[in-house]
């Protein structure tokens, strides 16, 4: 619900990172990494709205470094870093580097938007990469698919392969 909150945790090695599920915690002060999700999306955050009306989790000040999400047949390998399905999370002051998504035309290594509106403010996303051996790969930094629209500020989006943004309807 929108009282929970994770302050100050570490998050790392887990079969994905944090799964939030049609609410709205606050995330604040954390550090996800080195966390894996094979045949899935979302190694280091993974945000479903479930179809539930104002889903608006807060992430902030937080380290998202070095998640995986591996595709498979069922599943494209996206949004490594953070993946937002159905919601519109506010994620501020965070870093979010060297996440990586392969297999399975793999999208947005850094943050994946699918059906969202997010507000992203004052971050650093960089040196995230969407890898195939083929050329399915969509934006190493921010992956917007569905009609998304985020409010993108201040943030820096650097280094990341293939590319910073991609916007797809």
């Amino acid at each position: 619900d929108h009282k929970s909150l994770l302050k100050n945790l570490t998050i790392q090695n887990g079969q994905g990172g944090i799964l939030i599920e049609g609410a709205s915690p606050t995330i604040d002060s954390c550090k996800v990494n080195n966390n894996i999700a094979i045949d899935d999306v979302g190694g280091g955050i993974k945000i479903n709205g479930l179809g539930i009306e104002n889903i608006i989790p807060t992430i902030k000040n937080s380290i998202i470094i070095n998640n995986q999400s591996i595709g498979g047949e069922s599943s494209s390998g996206s949004g490594s870093g953070i993946y937002i399905r159905s919601a519109n999370p506010v994620i501020l002051k965070n870093l979010i580097a060297f996440n990586k998504s392969t297999i399975g035309a793999p999208s947005g290594g850094g943050i994946l938007c699918f059906y969202a509106s997010p507000i992203i403010e004052s971050n650093t996303i960089y040196g995230n990469t969407a890898y195939d051996n083929d050329s399915t790969s969509i934006a190493g930094g921010i992956a917007l698919l569905g009609p998304s629209y985020p409010q993108i500020k201040k943030t820096i989006i650097w280094n990341n392969s293939p590319g910073a943004l991609s916007i797809e309807e």
